[in-house]
């Protein structure tokens, strides 16, 4: 699997690798991924390509495509932190507003996650289907149950190293 990025921010392409990377390798997908991070939402071709003059203003969102182009905005207008709200549409779900964002790098972590989900779901479909019958939930709710894991993940790896610091200096 390759991954492209086409970064449009002054995020560190490293740092985005990483997380993609690691998030991919998580969810063993097959097929290359083009992923595009943004500032600011913008029209895209058929090919994944930017169309140029489309900017617009978006607190942070996220989308998939079935050519595996990936994308995930996060505007810098975001004031930290904030309590995201889980498939508001969705009546009913136990999975509301309990997703705390601390910062740019958790939304672009739960962002990528939720988005590459989505590729996975489409490579995987009998599992993906298997899981929503399980857990009685759609797509969408799928995708950002996998996204709330991996950044629990993240922030039990960050207090287990901040923790270890801490300790060894105490």
């Amino acid at each position: 699997m390759e991954i492209t990025l086409n970064n449009f921010t002054d995020w560190k392409n490293e740092d985005i690798k990483q997380v993609v990377s690691g998030i991919a390798k998580d969810l063993k997908l097959q097929g290359d991924v083009t992923f595009i991070f943004q500032a600011a939402w913008t029209d895209i071709d058929d090919y994944g390509e930017v169309i140029p003059g489309t900017e617009e203003e978006v607190g942070f969102d996220g989308d998939a495509y079935d050519n595996g182009v990936v994308r995930v905005c996060v505007g810098k207008s975001l004031q930290y932190p904030f309590t995201y709200t889980v498939n508001e549409e969705l009546a009913g779900f136990y999975l509301r507003d309990i997703i705390d964002l601390k910062n740019a790098y958790e939304v672009l972590l739960y962002m990528s996650a939720h988005e590459l989900r989505h590729l996975w779901q489409w490579e995987q479909p009998e599992k993906a289907r298997q899981i929503r019958r399980l857990l009685k939930c759609d797509d969408e709710t799928d995708a950002d149950m996998y996204a709330l894991m991996t950044l629990s993940r993240y922030r039990s790896h960050v207090h287990k190293r901040v923790g270890g610091m801490v300790k060894s200096s105490v």
